[in-house]
């Protein structure tokens, strides 16, 4: 997870995770609400390549951004 954390700080120097950073190394469910949050953003951008098939939909699949990290900065909503 901290490996994971540094790449993520390295690709996005401008995600501050604060005073919630330990808690992201440690636990995995919190990793995993960054990463989701992000994801998020990046589908209300448009930046992403949705799930297509029925069989994805039903799984929950997920969106896979399309566009670098600084894309999620933008401010057109």
């Amino acid at each position: 997870r901290g490996r994971l954390v540094d790449a993520l700080l390295e690709l996005a120097p401008w995600l501050d995770l604060g005073e919630h950073e330990p808690t992201v190394r440690r636990s995995d469910h919190a990793l995993d609400a960054v990463l989701c949050a992000l994801v998020a953003r990046a589908v209300v951008l448009g930046v992403t390549d949705p799930p297509t098939t029925r069989l994805a939909m039903r799984e929950g699949w997920i969106h896979v951004p399309t566009a670098p990290p600084e894309a999620l900065l933008r401010d057109d909503d």
